[in-house]
């Protein structure tokens, strides 16, 4: 074949395979380029597009694997499917289909938290498909993500502090605060699964950018985050809580002291068992933050000889069965 013609055949070939590759023909694509290469191994525009198409045909399996993982169930599927997404980079598209699959897919199945944690922090695409799922629907997509685990939750509140995800910063600030919202209502919810996670993507929140949700740091969230004191809690739930009520004291400065002694007050006064255990582990607990505020409850006249008997009559009322 004459060098010009030969020339001539491969541009055309090369187009067609471009054309195959967008249309998902990978085959047809693949079976182009060997033609391709046939008459000219060493042109590098056709070497380009074999790296272009193996780059697709790794990113296709990745979906498929993913897709077939949930199908079979099987573990070794499953593993296939994580290192298929760590040696791909998904497209807008693929990665929409890769989220829906797996925030779709049961929350029980064993490496459904792993297989979205892993889509996530890889992938770029698959991270703005889910910033603009939250900005149009932050709700629905609070609750798909929550229930995938602890991994899939954490690359998830990460989301509305990455700058390059969001069209502005208005957008960005409004999903920082429908996030932080959500996690307060999980945590009021009664006998939410894992209530620790919610309470670090607050901490994260208020050690990153207080700012951007000081119209939210009121009498219920501080509720929240005092009531996690509890000395009956969690040692993680608490651990967390001790940071974000951290920045919050710091942020509100004396309006957030003066809630702060009304939560102390409020439960003294009811005088119940529970109460007063809240009341000390939350004054204990923030002593060393705010000093001179819990100090000044203690010294108040009648503070603690009140909590002592009211402590004594209770540990025996409920040793009796009673409240």
């Amino acid at each position: 074949m004459a060098a010009q013609a030969a020339s001539e055949r491969v541009t055309a070939l090369l187009a067609t395979a471009n054309e195959s590759i967008s249309a998902g023909s990978y085959a047809k694509a693949s079976e182009t380029l060997r033609e391709a290469s046939h008459i000219e191994p060493r042109n590098p525009k056709v070497q380009d597009v074999w790296k272009l198409l193996q780059s697709k045909s790794v990113t296709r399996d990745a979906v498929e694997s993913i897709r077939n993982y949930i199908g079979s169930q099987q573990e070794e599927i499953g593993q296939k499917a994580i290192q298929d997404l760590k040696e791909s980079q998904l497209g807008p598209h693929e990665s929409l289909e890769a989220i829906g699959l797996l925030l779709h897919s049961d929350p029980g199945l064993p490496l459904s938290d792993q297989l979205t944690s892993t889509l996530l922090i890889a992938h770029k695409e698959a991270r703005k498909v889910l910033a603009d799922r939250l900005a149009s629907n932050p709700t629905d997509v609070y609750n798909e993500v929550y229930g995938k685990g602890d991994a899939t939750f954490n690359a998830f509140a990460s989301l509305p502090s990455d700058d390059t995800l969001w069209p502005s910063k208005e957008v960005q600030v409004e999903a920082q605060k429908d996030v932080f919202r959500l996690n307060i209502a999980t945590l009021i919810a009664a006998g939410v699964e894992s209530p620790e996670r919610a309470m670090k993507a607050v901490a994260r929140q208020v050690a990153l950018a207080p700012e951007n949700v000081a119209d939210l740091l009121d009498e219920d969230t501080f509720d929240v985050l005092l009531s996690s004191l509890d000395i009956r809690q969690e040692q993680n739930l608490r651990s967390q809580s001790m940071l974000a009520i951290a920045k919050v004291l710091e942020t509100t400065g004396d309006e957030g002291a003066e809630i702060f002694s009304q939560y102390i007050g409020t439960r003294v006064a009811k005088g119940t068992n529970d109460e007063l255990i809240m009341a000390f582990s939350a004054a204990s607990a923030v002593f060393p933050m705010v000093p001179a505020v819990v100090s000044k409850l203690f010294m108040t006249d009648g503070f603690v000889q009140q909590l002592v008997p009211n402590l004594e009559k209770n540990s025996e009322a409920a040793a009796a069965g009673k409240r």
